[in-house]
């Protein structure tokens, strides 16, 4: 089963966060030369299915990684800076 597919246990997580896992609507190479990286086969949506999460098409431990700091930002105060629950993003798959 595939990660985009609605079944995928990635796709019910993303879900419960508002979000969806997609293809990554850019092309490697335009990853690449857009972003920097990093850069993968998938992308992390707004459940409106448009507006990407993060910037770029990430690999599947990308994915996990950033569902990861989605709940994080769930349970944050409002006041809080979202960006206590993204500081580690990255920090074991990206290189």
């Amino acid at each position: 089963m595939k990660i985009t597919d609605e079944r995928h246990p990635l796709q019910a997580r993303a879900r419960k966060l508002g979000a969806w896992i997609g293809p990554n609507p850019y092309s490697r190479k335009e990853d690449k030369e857009l972003y920097g990286g990093p850069y993968g086969s998938y992308a992390l949506f707004c459940s409106d299915r448009y507006h990407l999460i993060w910037d770029s098409g990430l690999p599947v431990e990308g994915i996990i990684d950033a569902l990861g700091c989605l709940e994080c930002e769930h349970v944050l105060d409002p006041e809080a800076d979202i960006a206590e629950a993204w500081a580690d993003f990255g920090k074991s798959w990206m290189k």
